[in-house]
Formats: C-alpha cells, sequence, structure tokens
C-alpha cells in the first residue's frame, strides 16, 4: 500500500492491492493517534511541566504573532501576545478547536505549550504539523522529559 498522511487527519491511499488492508491502516493510525493523546493527557495531570515542542527549521516569530492574533488558522489558536523580545514571545489564550485556554512560550525554534486544567493536549501535536507542512521540516514533542506523539 502506498500513502500520504496529512496533519488534518485525511489520508491519499495512492495504491493498495486490498480494500481491508487499507481500512485497517487507518484504523491503526487513529488507535495510535488516541493513545498518544492518552498518554499525554497522563502525563500532563502528572506534573505541570509543559509540552516543549523542538523545530528543526526556525520559526519567523513576527509572522506568527501576526497570525495567532487573528484567531482563525490552520492551528486553531487564537493568543494576545503579553510579551515581546527579538528571539521570544509570550502568549496566552484559547484553542479555538476546543475553547481551552492555553498558554504559549514561543522562540526561533522551540514551543513551550502550557494547558491548564483538563484541557485537551491536541494543541501539542497540531503546532507540530506547521512545522513539517509548511517547511518540510522535523518537530519533536516532550512533556517533562517524555517524548510523546513519536
Amino acid at each position: 500500500m502506498s500513502a500520504e498522511w496529512y496533519s488534518n487527519g485525511k489520508v491519499t491511499i495512492n495504491r493498495a492491492y486490498d480494500v481491508d488492508e487499507v481500512l485497517v491502516s487507518v484504523a491503526e493510525m487513529a488507535n495510535r493517534y488516541a493513545d498518544s493523546l492518552k498518554e499525554a493527557t497522563s502525563l500532563r495531570n502528572k506534573t505541570f511541566a509543559p509540552f516543549e515542542i523542538d523545530f528543526s527549521q526556525r520559526i519567523d516569530l513576527d509572522e506568527f504573532s501576526s497570525t495567532v492574533a487573528k484567531g482563525r488558522s490552520d492551528m486553531n489558536l487564537w493568543l494576545v501576545e503579553l510579551e515581546a523580545e527579538q528571539d521570544f514571545r509570550r502568549f496566552k489564550g484559547i484553542d479555538l478547536h476546543t475553547w481551552d485556554r492555553v498558554m504559549l512560550d514561543v522562540g526561533p525554534d522551540f514551543v513551550y505549550l502550557t494547558i491548564p486544567g483538563n484541557g485537551c493536549v491536541n494543541g501539542a501535536p497540531r503546532l507540530a504539523v506547521v512545522q513539517g507542512e509548511d517547511n518540510s521540516g522535523k518537530a519533536s514533542i516532550y512533556h517533562d522529559g517524555v517524548e510523546v506523539f513519536a
């Protein structure tokens, strides 16, 4: 089977010999993601550490600020900039996907995401996939030193 997976939950099957193989593959991917969300939620509930996302390519901080201030983008984050330095931005706001509060510290090649309370942790992988979509870069997600969504 040959397939292309996209961050918005879509998949393009380029070639497959068996329909059942396709359905099993999609189900396995959905289960892996659901398990990773549970693992990440469990880690978040055990400690107060933020999710750390390390990017292989640099983030344009001015463009990022402009994008999240509008509240409508692929990231579905609506954030207010609290602090701005040349190589650092701090935000607080809302995850429009879940309507949960989020806090974000952004540097040139990293993001620290804090989701207070019982908010859904899916903001972390959504932030990570933007790097791959736009820059063909790579992102790794950690919580208190433990890699999640690997």
